[in-house]
C-alpha cells in the first residue's frame, strides 16, 4: 500500500509541477499550444490522479474560450458560431436535462463535460481565434509522427503511459493506446490527424511541409496498430470519398481509389493478422447490438438514464459467471456491456428525442461541409472526411463519449471551417 501511495504522491507532485506551466504555454499562444501539448500531458496533468476532478483540458479550453471571447470584445467583433456548435450546444443541454432527472451522477458529469461542453468551448473558441495555419501544421506533422513511433514502441510491449484500466493486452493481442486511456481514441485520433494532413493545403512550401506525405503514412499506420477493422475502412473510405467531393471523380481518381485500397488492405493484413479475420467478433457484436436494441425499444421514451447502459446491462443480462471457462463458441454469443454503436448508446440512454437530437448533430457538418465547398474545396472535404469517419467508426466503437476524440475533433472543425467568412477567403488567403 505504501508502494502505491507513493506512486500516487509522485504523479500528483509532477501534475502540480507541469500544470501551471502548460497553461502558461496555453495562455501564451492560445489553442495552438492546447494542440501541441494535450496529446502528451494531459495523462499526467490530472488531480488526483485516479476519479481526477483537475485536468489540463478542464482548465485550459474554458481560458482559451475566455481569451477568445475577450479579443472579439476588444476588437468590437461578432461572434461566429455555426451550426455545428448551435446543434451540439443543443445535444449538450438535453443531456444536462437528462442527468438532472435521472439525479446527476458524478461520473455522468465528468463524462458530458469532457465529452460535450469542453468540445463545444473548443470548438467556438478556435473558430474565432486569428490561427496561424503554418503552425498548425506543424503540429499536425509532428503528432502524426510521434504517436505512431509511441504505438510502434506498445507493440513491442513497451508501455510508455500506465493507465489503470487500459492494459495493452487484451484478449491475448497487444492493443496500443498511446498517451490516451483507450486504444479506440487513439486509433481515431491518428487517423484524424492523417485526414487532416491530407487535405490541408499549405501556404508555400517549407521544411515541415515536405513531411507531410511521410507523415500521413506514420497517421494510418498509427491509426491501424489497434486493428479495428472499422478504422482500416474509414481511412480507405472516407480518404477516396473526400477526393470524390473535392476533385470529382475521373480516371486519376479511380486509379488513385485502386492504389489507396490495395496498399491499405496490404496494410491491414500485415498489421491486423488474425484478429483482422476473426469471425468470433463478428458474431459478439450481432448479439451486443441485438440487446441494445431491445434496450432502446424498450426504453424509448426517455432510455435509462445518460451514462447509465452498463449498469441497466448488468442488472438485466449480465450472465452469471462459469465455473469453467467460456469456449469460444459461447464468447462469440455473449453480448457486451456496452452497445459498440453511437447511435445505439444514445438511443438507450437518451430515448427518442435524444437519438433524433444525436441525428441532427451527425448531419449538420456535412451541411457546413457543402457550403463551405464554394469557398475552399479542400477544406470542406476535409470537414466531410473528419465527420464521415468519426460516425462510420461510431458504427462499431461507442466512441461518441470519449473526450479526448471528441475534442480533437471539433479542434480540427473549427479549424477548417474558418475558410467558411463569407468573403471567398480561403485557407490560403487565411494563413499568417
Amino acid at each position: 500500500m505504501a508502494a502505491v501511495c507513493g506512486v500516487i504522491a509522485v504523479e500528483d507532485l509532477v501534475a502540480a509541477l507541469l500544470l501551471p506551466t502548460s497553461l502558461l504555454m496555453v495562455f501564451l499562444f492560445g489553442p495552438p499550444a492546447w494542440l501541441a501539448l494535450a496529446p502528451f500531458v494531459e495523462a499526467y496533468m490530472r488531480y488526483p490522479y485516479e476519479g481526477s476532478i483537475i485536468t489540463f483540458s478542464r482548465l485550459a479550453v474554458p481560458m482559451i474560450f475566455a481569451m477568445s471571447f475577450c479579443a472579439l470584445v476588444r476588437r468590437s467583433a461578432l461572434i461566429n458560431i455555426g451550426l455545428t456548435e448551435v446543434w451540439w450546444g443543443v445535444f449538450s443541454a438535453f443531456i444536462l436535462i437528462n442527468l438532472g432527472i435521472n439525479d446527476v451522477d458524478l461520473v455522468a458529469m465528468k463524462l458530458v463535460v469532457d465529452g460535450f461542453l469542453l468540445p463545444l468551448l473548443l470548438v467556438v473558441a478556435v473558430r474565432n481565434w486569428r490561427l496561424s495555419y503554418d503552425t498548425i501544421g506543424k503540429i499536425l506533422v509532428t503528432i502524426a509522427i510521434l504517436l505512431p513511433v509511441i504505438g510502434a514502441l506498445e507493440f513491442s510491449s513497451v508501455d510508455l503511459w500506465p493507465f489503470p484500466g487500459s492494459e495493452l493486452v487484451r484478449d491475448g493481442v497487444i492493443r496500443p493506446n498511446g498517451p490516451y486511456s483507450s486504444d479506440n481514441s487513439y486509433a481515431l485520433i491518428c487517423l484524424l490527424t492523417g485526414l487532416a494532413l491530407i487535405f490541408f493545403r499549405p501556404f508555400g512550401v517549407n521544411l515541415w511541409m515536405k513531411f507531410k506525405k511521410v507523415a500521413v503514412v506514420f497517421a494510418f499506420t498509427g491509426a491501424m496498430l489497434p486493428q479495428f477493422r472499422s478504422v482500416g475502412l474509414a481511412a480507405v473510405g472516407t480518404t477516396v470519398l473526400g477526393y470524390m467531393f473535392w476533385k470529382g471523380f475521373g480516371l486519376r481518381q479511380l486509379l488513385l481509389t485502386g492504389v489507396i485500397i490495395a496498399l491499405a488492405t496490404t496494410l491491414i493484413l500485415a498489421v491486423g493478422g488474425r484478429r483482422m479475420s476473426d469471425t468470433t467478433n463478428f458474431f459478439n457484436r450481432v448479439a451486443t447490438y441485438r440487446v441494445a436494441v431491445e434496450i432502446a425499444t424498450a426504453n424509448w421514451l426517455s432510455g435509462v438514464g445518460f451514462g447509465r447502459y452498463e449498469a441497466y446491462f448488468n442488472e438485466h443480462y449480465r450472465q452469471a459467471p462459469k465455473p469453467k471457462p467460456y469456449t469460444k463458441q459461447e464468447l462469440a454469443q455473449m453480448p457486451q456491456s456496452t452497445p459498440h454503436n453511437n447511435f445505439l448508446l444514445v438511443a438507450a440512454e437518451l430515448g427518442l428525442v435524444g437519438l433524433l437530437l444525436y441525428l441532427i448533430v451527425a448531419i449538420v457538418p456535412f451541411v457546413e461541409a457543402y457550403r463551405l465547398y464554394r469557398y475552399d474545396g479542400a477544406c470542406a472535404a476535409a470537414l466531410f472526411t473528419f465527420w464521415a469517419s468519426y460516425h462510420l467508426v461510431g458504427l462499431t466503437l461507442s466512441s461518441g463519449y470519449y473526450g479526448d476524440v471528441n475534442l480533437f475533433l471539433m479542434f480540427l472543425h473549427g479549424a477548417f471551417v474558418r475558410a467558411d467568412k463569407g468573403d471567398g477567403e480561403s485557407m490560403e488567403a487565411l494563413q499568417s
